[in-house]
């Protein structure tokens, strides 16, 4: 004897519970994401461990998240210059999206589905505050090696990188207690 089993629902609504169930999940990651970012962009704009003149350093940094290759999401904001007539004062946003730009193509094209958060230090000169090779000013057009290197976004790659972990930790766990 064959027992027959009938479902009280269609393939359709199956599919809708599941397409359902799948943007909340998706939803849920992405406001970790920007939780992260946020977070990641606040500890390095008020914790960097150098003076900024231009403000341009600390408006370079940001990040995106992007959702199969398209943006969906930034921050991008405009740091006070200390001093107000230093040469090429506002141009630090401009210079973190360049960077973003840069690396969320490369990363796009090698990751084109899913979801990417992009964090970023975008002044050219940023890596040096941070080896310790940059003295703010010029000194015939070059940038000058000057003592230790100060903290632009390692301290705050380093935290967000930890605070991604746990977030997505506890997002595996409430998709596990799903019913």
């Amino acid at each position: 004897m064959a027992l027959s089993i009938t479902p009280k629902f269609t393939r359709e609504q199956l599919r809708e519970i599941i397409k359902t169930r799948m943007d909340k999940i998706e939803m849920a990651a992405i406001s970790r994401l920007q939780f992260v970012g946020e977070k990641f962009v606040t500890n390095a704009r008020n914790n960097g461990a150098y003076k900024d003149r231009t403000g341009n350093l600390r408006s370079s940094v940001g990040y995106v998240i992007m959702k199969d290759g398209v943006q969906i999401a930034a921050n991008w904001k405009v740091f006070p210059a200390v001093d107000q007539k230093a040469k090429n004062a506002g141009i630090g946003v401009e210079k973190g999206q360049e960077a973003i730009d840069e690396i969320a193509k490369e990363l796009t094209a090698k990751y084109p589905k899913g979801l990417i958060l992009i964090g970023v230090a975008g002044m050219d000169y940023a890596a040096a505050v941070e080896a310790g090779n940059y003295r703010a000013g010029y000194e015939g057009g070059t940038y000058v090696v000057d003592g230790p290197g100060r903290d632009v976004i390692t301290a705050s790659s380093i935290q967000a990188a930890a605070d991604l972990k746990k977030g997505f930790e506890e997002l595996q766990s409430k998709i596990a207690q799903m019913k």
